[in-house]
């Protein structure tokens, strides 16, 4: 099997009143990883801590399904059949879009998009501390 180099976007950079976050995403032979970092006084209350680190991955084998649900969400009904590497930077791009469009406001967004459209995903997170 040939490996692919891991092919990563910054997705965006947002302040809310008491929470600022960072999220990236990137695909690479295990599937697709979005990760997320929040910051300041918002996660203090919760986590007694001004840092929470989490990541949603998806694996590889639903990523041709994840590009045509996205195009779909984004209003692109093209369903070409997309080379692996051309596939994974539309994935990446569309996902890119869909959060600087506000499509997804935030990583609970995107959990609960996957879960509507039935994508299997794993959500872990890295508890300051």
């Amino acid at each position: 099997m040939n490996e692919q180099e891991p092919i990563t976007v910054f997705l965006g950079k947002w302040t809310f009143p008491r929470v600022e976050t960072e999220m990236s995403a990137t695909i690479d032979d295990r599937g697709l990883t979005v990760e997320g970092r929040d910051v300041g006084i918002g996660v203090v209350e919760i986590w007694d801590d001004p840092v929470y680190e989490y990541s949603v991955n998806v694996g590889v084998e639903h990523l041709d399904r994840m590009l045509t649900a996205l195009r779909s969400k984004l209003g692109d009904g093209s369903l070409a059949d997309e080379k692996t590497e051309s596939r994974n930077r539309l994935i990446l791009d569309s996902l890119k879009e869909a959060f600087s469009k506000r499509d997804f406001h935030n990583s609970t967004d995107f959990r609960q998009w996957l879960q509507a459209n039935d994508f299997p995903s794993d959500m872990s997170d890295i508890p300051p501390g």
